[in-house]
């Protein structure tokens, strides 16, 4: 990704995935997905991310680890708002979770 116009038609996709991949960007021979983990208001304050090698991570197995991983972080925002204080909890929808 090398110009916003690029950034921003990815961001785009990765919220349609639910999940970003990372195919060589950072590191020669790796690639990654990552989801994002949800505060009690849907905002991301964390992630969490799988990584391999190009040899090992093909991109269809890309796309299902990264929908495992969606699932992970998914599971994960829903442990964080039952871990709350009730009062903090009330009016927060667990629908998109």
């Amino acid at each position: 990704i090398c110009n916003f116009q690029n950034l921003m038609a990815d961001l785009a996709q990765v919220r349609v995935r639910g999940f970003s991949i990372n195919n060589e960007e950072l590191t020669l021979g790796g690639r990654s997905v990552a989801a994002p983990i949800f505060s009690h208001i849907g905002r991301a304050i964390a992630s969490i991310c799988v990584r391999g090698s190009t040899n090992s991570f093909s991109y269809s197995r890309i796309l299902s680890c990264g929908k495992e991983v969606v699932s992970v972080a998914n599971e994960i925002s829903r442990d964080l708002l039952e871990a709350m204080p009730q009062e903090v909890q009330l009016g927060t929808n667990l629908e998109g979770l």
